[in-house]
């Protein structure tokens, strides 16, 4: 039964809710276009984000098998879990993300060549890495590896903080414009895998598991109790684990038709002093397994609870595991756009977009080919086609109307996903409304 709740449990989450805002890059129009390159020059001269509103935006991706994969429909048109066909879509490292961000208040207004931005942004980002072995492993457990050495890991990085960012930008000449975003970090809750793998082999007579876990985790903002809700007055006013970092961009015309951008976003860290607590295991956290036997707990006039637990508190102080209360560091995922934008005519263009995605040595890099049309100052759509997580079937699509001073936007890197989103790997879908003045 565990088995198939951690599974099941791996397939809620991919239709939960990453973020690339491929589409969003492209649309000059959008004050919220300045988060993803500080450089771009804001086309009104003031606007104002609605509290809550101004932008909601939500994602997942996953690298391996989608809802499909693993729900699918029997003859008789019933659904049923089909492990092993989700077994066969896994590569031998996966991942599944899942981002959530909305603006709780945004502001910018635009001066000659310059322009200042303040927005204040709720974040929530989870990345979780796992291995093929350790699937196949919880899937058919230890008799399909007999004699065999495997070595099944995982991670886990959540991370949800209160982004404070003000930013500046200046056209130099009438060729570059550069700009820049200072962020305080407010931490709310954090999960850090430094180390999360296993070494386990199974004795081919016996069926006896020896196994030697390195572990490292790290947790901050959960207090003693991880299921505890925090209360209102924590959540607003958030002591002890406090971060900077920093976006750069650049944007370089380079005639009337052609032009490059780039920007760096998010270089910085959080350092988590409040509610910490770390579990590590190290050398020497070597067990051997023989299985629990039940006639002991039938016979045994102990709860069974309490036995099991017992049994788990047994197998813990073998592994030799430390629970300490240390401060640490969190870097958030640095990301990376890079553009080259054409204009086939007035109010069209066409572009190419590259992106990047680093966390923990890890890249998720996607590429994009685009073309946005505009409509006097009241209507802009763009339309792209992108490779993300090594999945080719994304049609990004953008809309954004303005009118008496309200400006409306939707869009998504993968329009396909809004409608059926469980049949894609990857989806991100964001909305909100501005009030813009000036042009």
């Amino acid at each position: 039964m565990k088995i198939k709740l951690l599974i099941t449990f791996l397939a809620a989450t991919i239709t939960a809710s990453a973020q690339q805002n491929m589409v969003m890059y492209q649309m000059g129009t959008l004050p919220q276009r300045q988060a993803l390159n500080p450089a771009f020059m804001p086309e009104q001269k003031f606007s104002f984000g609605i509290p809550f509103l101004s932008s909601i935006d939500l994602g997942y991706y996953s690298t391996g098998f989608k809802y499909t994969d693993l729900i699918r429909h029997s003859v008789d048109d019933s659904l049923y879990m089909d492990f092993e066909n989700m077994l066969d879509k896994l590569a031998d490292e996966n991942n599944i993300g899942l981002n959530f961000e909305t603006q709780l208040l945004a502001a910018q207004y635009r001066f000659g060549k310059n322009y200042f931005g303040f927005a204040a942004t709720e974040k929530l980002n989870l990345d979780f890495r796992y291995n093929k072995i350790l699937i196949d492993f919880v899937l058919h457990g230890n008799g399909a590896f007999l004699g065999e050495e495997i070595h099944p890991s995982f991670a886990l990085n959540m991370n949800h903080y209160r982004e404070y960012a003000f930013g500046f930008g200046r056209k130099f000449t009438d060729k570059l414009s550069i700009g820049t975003r200072f962020k305080y970090l407010s931490g709310l809750q954090n999960v850090q895998t430094k180390a999360a793998d296993f070494t386990l082999t199974t004795n081919s007579e016996s069926y006896e598991i020896t196994g030697s876990p390195n572990l490292a985790i790290n947790s901050g903002g959960f207090g003693e109790d991880i299921t505890q809700t925090m209360s209102f007055n924590d959540y607003m006013f958030t002591k002890g684990n406090k971060g900077f970092a920093m976006d750069f961009g650049a944007d370089y015309q380079v005639n009337d038709k052609l032009s490059f951008s780039f920007s760096v976003l998010d270089v910085g860290y959080i350092n988590w002093k409040s509610d910490v607590t770390n579990y590590i295991i190290g050398d020497g956290g070597n067990f051997t397994y023989n299985g629990i036997d039940l006639n002991h707990y039938i016979q045994d006039s102990t709860d069974i609870d309490e036995s099991f637990q017992n049994f788990l508190d047994s197998l813990t102080g073998t592994l030799n595991l430390d629970t300490l209360h240390e401060a640490y560091k969190a870097w958030l995922p640095t990301k990376l756009y890079m553009s080259a934008d054409l204009k086939i005519a007035k109010n069209s263009s066409a572009s190419f977009l590259i992106y990047n995605r680093f966390q923990q040595r890890a890249m998720r890099p996607a590429i994009a080919v685009s073309f946005t049309q505009k409509v006097g100052k009241w209507f802009e759509a763009s339309v792209n086609y992108s490779l993300i997580n090594k999945h080719a079937n994304n049609f990004g699509l953008g809309i954004a109307l303005r009118g008496s001073g309200v400006q409306y936007f939707i869009m998504s890197d993968n329009a396909i996903g809004v409608f059926l989103p469980h049949k894609v790997n990857t989806f991100n879908f964001n909305m909100g409304m501005n009030l813009v003045f000036g042009n």
